[in-house]
C-alpha cells in the first residue's frame, strides 16, 4: 500500500468516525462526563465533593487530568453557549478522537510496511468504534498515554516515558496494573536505579495532580474506591473462612512470571500487559471500553504473528464480532447506552439464557 493510498483510507475511516462521534452518544456520556465537566469549567471547585455532598446524578471515576483535558476542549461549549446536540457530541469528543490518532501514529511508527494490517485490526476495529464513538466512554485517553509511555520505552527514552506514564495514572487508575511490569522490564534492561527512578518520576507527576484532591471525600469515594474497582474482590475462591481474589491472585502471578525471566524484550513487555488487562476481562463482568485496555497490544502480538499464522487475523476478528453481538444486544448498562441525536436507542434482547450463551462466547474467544 502507497502512502498515498494509506493517507486517503485514513481521512475516509476518519469522515467515518466524525458521523459516528457527532450523532451518537450514550447517558454516560450526556448525564454523568458533560455536567460535571461543565460545573468544573463553570465553578472551577471540586467537583467531585460537589456532586457527592448534592447526591448528583453526575459520575467521573477518573483522575484529574482527564478532567482537565476534557475540560479544555468543552470551552467552547461554554464560550459560546452551545446547546445543540451535534455540535456538544463534535467537541466533547474532540480528544477521543486526537488520542485514537495518537494510537494509530504509534503503530505506523512501529510497523511502517504493515498499513493494511494497522487499518484493518486497529483503525476499523468495531471495539474502537463502539466504545469510544458510540458508546462514548473515555477509556481510549489513558489507554493511548500508556502505549505512548511504552513506545518510548522500545525507543529507549526512559525518562520521557516515566513522564508520560505518570500522566496515563492521572488519567485513570487501572493504568496501575502496569507499572509493575515496566519497573521489572526497566530492571533488567537498564539498571535498579533507573527502575527506581522511573518510579519516582510517574508517581511523582500522579502525586501533582491527585494531591489537591486526596483529602476529598467526594473523591475517594468516586475514584479512589469506586464500585467499578471494587468489583476485583467479587471474583474470589473460597478455602474455608479465607478468600482468594482470583483477579489479584491472577496479576501477581503474571508479574512473578514476568519477573523469573532473566532477560526480557519489548515484545514480552507487549505480551504482558496484554495478558494483565485481559485478566480483568476475563474474571470481572467488563464494562465496553475495558476491552481498549488490551487493545494495541493484542493488535501488536497480531501484527508480528500473522506473517506465520494467517488464522490469528480471524480470531481477532471473531473477537470483535462477539463483541458487538454482545454489548449492543445483550448487555444490560447502568444507563442508555446508545443514544442517536436525542434519542435511546434500545436493541436488547431480554433473554437471560441467550445473554449467558453470548457471554459464554465473547469470553471464551478472548
Amino acid at each position: 500500500m502507497t502512502k498515498k493510498t494509506f493517507l486517503r483510507i485514513i481521512i475516509l475511516i476518519t469522515f467515518i468516525k466524525l458521523l459516528l462521534m457527532i450523532f451518537f452518544s450514550s447517558d454516560y456520556q450526556n448525564r454523568l462526563f458533560i455536567p460535571f465537566v461543565k460545573h468544573f469549567v463553570q465553578d472551577f471547585d471540586n467537583p467531585w465533593e460537589y456532586f457527592f455532598k448534592s447526591h448528583g446524578t453526575p459520575e467521573f471515576p477518573y483522575n484529574p487530568l482527564m478532567l482537565y483535558i476534557l475540560s479544555f476542549f468543552y470551552l467552547p461549549i461554554k464560550l459560546f453557549h452551545i446547546t445543540n446536540r451535534l455540535f456538544v457530541n463534535f467537541f466533547f469528543k474532540i480528544p477521543l478522537l486526537l488520542s485514537d490518532f495518537l494510537i494509530l501514529y504509534i503503530f505506523y511508527k512501529i510497523f511502517p510496511k504493515s498499513k493494511p494490517k494497522i487499518i484493518l485490526l486497529y483503525f476499523l476495529s468495531p471495539i474502537i468504534l463502539y466504545a469510544t464513538y458510540v458508546h462514548s466512554q473515555l477509556d481510549i485517553i489513558p489507554t493511548a498515554l500508556l502505549f505512548l509511555a511504552v513506545y518510548m520505552l522500545w525507543k529507549d527514552k526512559i525518562y520521557l516515558s516515566s513522564f508520560i506514564f505518570g500522566l496515563a495514572l492521572s488519567v485513570k487508575s487501572h493504568i496501575f496494573v502496569a507499572l509493575i511490569f515496566i519497573l521489572i522490564y526497566v530492571l533488567k534492561k537498564y539498571s535498579l536505579k533507573e527502575s527506581v527512578l522511573y518510579a519516582l518520576t510517574s508517581l511523582t507527576v500522579f502525586l501533582f495532580f491527585i494531591v489537591p484532591f486526596l483529602f476529598s471525600d467526594g473523591y475517594y469515594i468516586m475514584v479512589l474506591s469506586n464500585p467499578k474497582q471494587q468489583m476485583i474482590y467479587d471474583v474470589f475462591f473460597n478455602i474455608k473462612h479465607y478468600k482468594i481474589y482470583l483477579p489479584i491472585f491472577a496479576v501477581l502471578l503474571l508479574y512473578y512470571r514476568f519477573f523469573s525471566y532473566k532477560k526480557v524484550n519489548f515484545e514480552l513487555l507487549e505480551s504482558y500487559l496484554a495478558f494483565s488487562f485481559s485478566v480483568f476481562i476475563l474474571l470481572i463482568l467488563p464494562a465496553p471500553a475495558w476491552y481498549l485496555w488490551m487493545l494495541p497490544y493484542m493488535i501488536i502480538f497480531h501484527i508480528r504473528t500473522s506473517a506465520n499464522n494467517k488464522d490469528i487475523t480471524n480470531y481477532f476478528h471473531i473477537l470483535s464480532f462477539f463483541y458487538l453481538i454482545f454489548y449492543i444486544f445483550f448487555y444490560i448498562p447502568e444507563h442508555n447506552d446508545i443514544i442517536f441525536v436525542n434519542k435511546a436507542v434500545n436493541f436488547k434482547i431480554n433473554s437471560n439464557f441467550y445473554r449467558n450463551i453470548a457471554y459464554t462466547f465473547l469470553t471464551s474467544t478472548l
